[in-house]
């Protein structure tokens, strides 16, 4: 930004000095526009400050945020697999299919804890990437099995052919 206030002030003092006879009304413009370009210097530098500190504060949420989630989540899910397994007592079926609904939940819950973990991983450029092949048909039908409670929550129905 220094070497545009000075090419600035370079500038407009030799356009004031050809077209302005008065050697001191060319430095009082060369002055003025000066202030205004460090002014706005300053105010762009303090900005891209707040702006770095906002992202900072912002990664070390997420970091936080995930962290914390992880503990609770992973007793949700022992707990409901505990149910489940009939070791504290006799469930009916309609209740194991309220304590599926709630393993689902769970799980996608974790995932989303896990890819905020990423998330903040990326951010702070401490994830290594490796490349590898998969199917893009697996994926696919993954994807597809993963939201189909959704789709038909929604009435709406997915469907994927070979």
């Amino acid at each position: 930004m220094g070497i545009i206030i000075c090419l600035v002030s370079i500038v407009s003092y030799l356009i004031g000095t050809r077209y302005i006879a008065e050697p001191r009304i060319v430095a009082l413009i060369v002055l003025i526009i000066s202030m205004i370009l460090l002014a706005l210097a300053t105010i762009i530098t303090n900005s891209f400050e707040r702006l770095a500190e906002a992202n900072r504060m912002k990664s070390e949420f997420i970091s936080i945020v995930s962290h914390q989630l992880r503990a609770p989540l992973s007793n949700l899910t022992w707990v409901i697999e505990l149910l489940m397994s009939g070791r504290v007592g006799k469930i009916e079926e309609e209740q194991v299919e309220y304590l599926k609904i709630l393993k689902e939940n769970s799980d996608r819950m974790k995932d989303l804890v896990k890819d905020l973990l990423i998330v903040s991983r990326i951010e702070s450029a401490r994830l290594s990437l490796r490349k590898e092949e998969f199917s893009l048909e697996e994926l696919t039908k993954e994807i597809i099995k993963e939201f189909e409670h959704f789709a038909k929550a929604s009435n709406c129905q997915i469907e994927f052919s070979d």
